[in-house]
């Protein structure tokens, strides 16, 4: 801490992470009308901040950046310095990442962002260090420049301002009202190009197209169900054995893995590597919600017996650590635990061998202790922010790293379980954000529903229902659900997602305690009447994710699955539980309804929106064959307006001859496509492969791409020179193997770009028969 303590205006707020930054000398502003009007009076730019309690890279900018005295009296100088909770202030979040995304490619937080006086962004970015390193600007240097922009080129900010907002508000908007028909091959398209980004290696779908690659990767629960969903669909035989052989290592890898609690229980938010050994050690309550749920269905499903122990495991060692840990005296749960303490990720969670001997006593246990949880190869983590710092342990089960099942003695194992617990918990721990969000107490009841359903246990169950009873009693004030609750403070009017997981925890509450069903029922319905009436999109079908917009320049809509289930995705899936229910038409016109709008996300992003992929493979199943029908019909009428819109990359095929194929690509005028290299620069670069199927016939082809152009790319500090197509793009094609049947598709796949912003990266599969 520093002096400044008392400065801004952060000190009264309700959320810990703006009580974080009450004492930085920047004069910090909360979000709102105050800090606007001050921007206006003192014509600045506003600065906004946005991060989270427990993300340590905000923390890391923090102490480097927002704590350095020189910067901050820049800061305080040219700009009104605004800070936004994340979890708090969702819309906020989604809109600014959005453009954070088409002006960088990649999004993340802290995330930065300076807007103009309409709230307009018109230069964004992440992590920026205090001096500038690893090819990104020093803060110091960028405050002076958009400064000077600002007060020397201010029809350029505007201009920039303007166009950023504009792609923002057609990339949250959609397609609108689609036509095109929803099939089995788009749900045969989603699912292949998902399994073939499967990391044959250490499992989970982070590691590129099965052939390697860095971290970091996430456990993604939405991609997992979607695949279980998938394998109950799915009729050929050896592709389902494929599909469940990818959940079941998957799931063991994570369970064996550092990215598991395996003292506490619980799971960290992701490993910084491909094999799950060394996590990001922040904790957060949506995962562990969406993780037990996973487990519990799997578990259901699953017919090896060793498999099963270890996924009953990690949901009892899930269930405890959240009742224990993290849930309040009224039945509700904190949102996350800190990945750091006094600056140190990890430091309470990982060990040296002299620690393991000081927290066991025993020469027999610890021997068996230091063999089960890998000391024997040597130490897995060296902390890279202390690199002076003794090499340690991260907790890993090799017995299931190895591929089988060590007969370990359930006492033993109990005992030094124990043990390090009690030698940990006698450490500093993880600061605790005790802030409730609606939308991860939904998740966590879903989860803790599912889990003691298939387990078995009725306190788990029971946990479920006191949380969604304390959610109807302290979160809905004057008729509305509010989203969030620091203390005794109500706040925030809820987001779509809030009402979506919420009705979500009902739903598996029902499944777990069916006594209750007419009870839990009634609610479920009524909280889907209220969805409609609050957050339709009644112009172009769909959901808005918040209720107005907020004073922004757009009213938030957002589809793909991340961290988070989409709240659109979530939504579906309700409709078909309700349907399933009730056997009510009405959910069932809306289930088609919905994915009828969203049809051309479907098409375009495949497992990207895997809720709404989950939501048409179990329509398959459930609905009668007159839905089933109005979902396959295609609209011509809506084709045609498809075909008119000239913001997209037309694609033809021609068969030269029996060996060889051409792909053109006409681009838009003004966009561009990064070059097949693009990826080492950390770009969706122009790439063609065959299908899955075509290659598991045999088929092989060559890919013959054209010369590409440089292209300056960003401006200022963040220029940078890239290799592009523009116009037209010829690519070739030519068949090197020959195999079985036909050659039937190419995958392909680009990154449309103009004005230095992107669109999301697209695969389209390209018939050549």
């Amino acid at each position: 801490m520093n002096r400044h303590k008392g400065q801004n205006r952060l000190g009264q707020e309700g959320s810990l992470y703006l009580r974080q930054h009450a004492e930085n000398p920047v004069h910090w502003w909360a979000w709102g009308e105050e800090a606007v009007e001050e921007a206006k009076r003192r014509d600045v730019p506003l600065f906004v901040s946005v991060g989270y309690s427990t993300c340590y890279w905000c923390h890391v900018m923090e102490r480097e950046v927002f704590e350095n005295e020189r910067i901050a009296e820049l800061m305080n100088e040219r700009l009104v310095c605004v800070k936004v909770d994340r979890e708090e202030r969702g819309d906020v979040d989604g809109v600014y990442m959005m453009a954070t995304q088409l002006m960088t490619g990649s999004g993340g937080w802290p995330m930065n962002v300076f807007l103009d006086h309409e709230l307009r962004p018109f230069y964004c970015g992440t992590y920026f260090p205090p001096e500038g390193k690893w090819g990104k600007p020093g803060f110091g240097d960028v405050v002076l420049g958009m400064s000077d922009a600002w007060a020397n080129r201010k029809i350029d900010v505007e201009d920039q301002a303007v166009k950023l907002a504009d792609a923002v508000k057609k990339a949250m908007r959609g397609r609108g009202m689609q036509g095109r028909g929803l099939d089995d091959g788009v749900i045969v398209q989603a699912i292949r190009g998902l399994m073939r980004r499967y990391d044959t290696e250490w499992c989970g779908f982070d590691g590129g197209s099965g052939q390697g690659g860095g971290g970091p990767k996430f456990p993604q629960p939405v991609i997992l169900e979607g695949l279980i969903e998938a394998w109950g669909w799915e009729e050929d035989e050896g592709v389902k054995g494929e599909m469940w052989e990818m959940v079941r290592e998957t799931l063991l890898m994570m369970a064996s893995g550092g990215i598991y609690d395996h003292l506490g229980g619980g799971f960290h938010r992701y490993s910084v590597d491909r094999a799950w050994v060394v996590p990001h050690f922040e904790k957060m309550g949506y995962d562990q919600g969406q993780l037990l749920s996973l487990y519990a269905r799997a578990f259901e499903i699953e017919e090896n017996e060793n498999a099963k122990r270890e996924y009953s495991r990690v949901m009892h060692g899930t269930c405890l650590y959240l009742i224990e840990q993290m849930q309040d005296v009224n039945g509700l749960f904190f949102s996350a635990e800190d990945a750091e303490v006094n600056g140190w990720e990890g430091k309470n969670y990982v060990w040296t061998k002299e620690e393991v001997h000081e927290a066991i006593g025993d020469e027999r246990l610890e021997k068996v202790a230091l063999s089960f949880f890998g000391f024997r190869s040597g130490a897995n983590f060296n902390d890279p922010h202390h690199p002076e710092a003794q090499a340690t342990n991260v907790l890993v089960r090799v017995d299931l790293r190895d591929g089988g099942y060590e007969e370990i003695d359930e006492v033993d194992y109990a005992e030094i379980v124990r043990l390090m617990k009690i030698a940990r918990d006698q450490r500093k721990q993880a600061m605790s954000d005790e802030k409730v969000i609606v939308s991860w107490n939904g998740l966590i009841a879903g989860g803790l529903a599912d889990a003691g359903r298939v387990l078995g246990e009725a306190k788990y169950v029971d946990a479920a229902k006191k949380c969604i009873g304390a959610l109807m009693k302290y979160m809905v004030v004057d008729g509305q659900l509010n989203r969030i609750k620091n203390g005794e403070c109500v706040s925030g009017k809820a987001m779509l997602e809030d009402y979506a997981t919420l009705m979500h925890g009902l739903i598996r509450l029902i499944r777990a305690d069916v006594e209750s069903k007419e009870q839990y029922q009634t609610m479920l319905q009524d909280l889907h009447e209220q969805v409609l009436r609050k957050f339709e999109d009644e112009a172009n079908g769909g959901y808005y994710d918040v209720e107005d917009d907020g004073g922004l320049f757009v009213r938030c809509q957002s589809v793909s699955d991340g961290a988070m289930p989409s709240g659109v995705g979530m939504m579906v899936l309700n409709g078909l539980d309700l349907f399933g229910l009730t056997g009510e038409d009405q959910y069932a016109n809306r289930v088609v309804k919905d994915l009828r709008r969203y049809s051309e996300e479907i098409h375009g992003y495949g497992s990207g929106v895997m809720g709404l992929i989950q939501s048409l493979i179990r329509s398959q199943q459930i609905l009668p064959s007159n839905f089933l029908d109005q979902l396959m019909h295609t609209s011509n009428s809506v084709e045609t307006k498809d075909e008119t819109d000239a913001w997209q990359v037309m694609v033809g095929v021609r068969k030269q001859n029996e060996r060889k194929y051409e792909l053109r690509l006409n681009l838009p005028e003004g966009g561009y496509i990064y070059g097949s290299q693009a990826e080492e620069s950390g770009f969706i670069g122009l790439d063609v492969t065959l299908s899955k199927d075509d290659i598991e016939r045999g088929w092989a082809v060559g890919v013959n791409y054209p010369p590409t152009h440089p292209k300056r790319i960003g401006d200022g500090a963040t220029m940078m020179e890239i290799e592009v197509y523009e116009g037209e793009v010829v690519v070739e094609l030519e068949i090197s193997c020959g195999g079985e049947g036909l050659l039937e598709s190419a995958v392909l796949q680009y990154q449309l770009c103009r004005d230095n912003q992107c669109m999301g990266p697209v695969q389209r599969l390209i018939d050549l028969k």
